[in-house]
């Protein structure tokens, strides 16, 4: 049964991490393709992908990291040590991204 729980805890926190990428990087793709030219060539086509692509993936940094500890906290959960790593995160990442840290 504490097989069952770890796989699912592990695949939400993996639909948790996943679900805002995906949302950043197709909304920013289809955002910045507004702004290319009627007929775009390939090119600006991947320079918007892109960029897309990138700023999804610094903005769901944080929460990889926290899958990754998870992950490699192996079968003994602490549930405590994950969630005071999660409000690390929110708030140490906003202040380093602003210059603050």
């Amino acid at each position: 049964m504490v097989h069952l729980f770890r796989d699912v805890l592990g695949a939400g926190i993996s639909l948790v991490e996943i679900a805002p990428y995906i949302a950043i990087s197709f909304g920013g793709y289809e955002i910045l393709k507004t702004y290319l030219p009627e007929n775009p060539g390939p090119v600006a086509k991947l320079g918007v992908g892109w960029c897309a692509g990138v700023t999804a993936s610094l903005c769901c940094y944080p929460l990889d990291t926290v899958k990754r500890r998870m992950m490699t906290d192996g079968a003994g959960l602490k549930p405590a040590r994950s969630l005071s790593l999660i409000r690390a995160l929110l708030f140490y990442v906003p202040l380093s991204c602003a210059g603050g840290a």
